[in-house]
């Protein structure tokens, strides 16, 4: 099976929203690029997955806060199997920012 990149970008705002959600049955990964936060910025990342027992319901399965400039600005999502998957940025503190990502899937 191929290795499939995509990208994009989103402007984050004081509510979440969705930087993709996907149906299909892969191995998904995800880097998310907080270049653009400065002191007193903060963003939360939530990344949610189908549950396999219920397919109505999607379960969080990660969930960060990420504040301030910083030193390393790749936020690395690990590799997922996944049936759903779907990524969130949500402003907490400070100003919107556009935040970059780059989703790999096989």
């Amino acid at each position: 099976m191929a290795l499939n990149s995509f990208d994009g970008n989103l402007t984050t705002t004081a509510g979440e929203q969705f930087l993709f959600d996907i149906t299909a049955l892969r191995h998904f990964a995800t880097w998310v690029y907080m270049d653009n936060l400065t002191g007193g910025d903060s963003v939360q990342v939530r990344v949610y997955i189908l549950d396999p027992n219920d397919s109505n319901t999607m379960k969080k399965y990660l969930d960060v806060l990420i504040s301030d400039a910083q030193s390393n600005p790749a936020f690395y999502i690990p590799w997922v199997p996944t049936q759903q998957y779907r990524v969130s940025v949500q402003r907490i503190t400070g100003v919107d920012k556009n935040i970059t990502w780059c989703r790999k899937e096989q």
